[in-house]
Formats: C-alpha cells, structure tokens, sequence
C-alpha cells in the first residue's frame, strides 16, 4: 500500500509540474508535495513545516524555504521518534 500512495503522489506532482493542457509549463509543484507528504508521513510534515517558517521569516525566499522543508523531511525521517520508516521514503525525500 506504501508503494501505491508514493505513485500515486509522485505521479500528481509530475502532472501539477508538467501539466499536458498547458504545453507542459507548470508550477514547482511544492503545494502538491506537501499533500503528498501528509499522507506518507503526517507527523513529520508539522516539523518540517516549522523549518518551513522559519527559513521564510528569515530569508523572505520561498524556494529557500520549501527546499529546506525538503531536506528537513529526509533527515527527520531517520530519527527513532518518526518511526516506523521505509528506506524509500528517506530517498524520497531526499530527493524531493
């Protein structure tokens, strides 16, 4: 089932990315990846929303922010508290 939610979230983000109707130009997708993360791992998005915030009260850059979040997600990911994990979901996240 974990693998189905990981496509089927990883399948949204590339068409909110490259959307067919509008010749393929997009958004970042970032909104999207955050649904997505939800509903992978609910309890890490709070903290990394946190990083979210503050990286954006500090820098006023939003890409900033939202790639911050994203490591933020990796990393919280491997701590014993946001257990159990998946190994694909640390690359994943990783790769976000």
């Amino acid at each position: 089932m974990f693998y189905f939610r990981l496509a089927c979230g990883v399948l949204a983000v590339v068409g909110h990315i490259y959307p067919v109707f509008a010749q393929f130009r997009g958004g970042k997708g970032v909104a999207t990846i955050l649904g997505m993360m939800l509903a992978i791992a609910p309890a890490t998005v709070g903290v990394a929303l946190l990083v979210f915030l503050a990286v954006l009260g500090t820098t006023r850059y939003v890409s900033l922010s939202s790639m911050s979040a994203g490591v933020a997600f990796a990393f919280l990911q491997l701590l014993p508290t946001f257990r159990p994990v998946n190994s694909l979901q640390i690359w994943f996240g990783l790769v976000l």
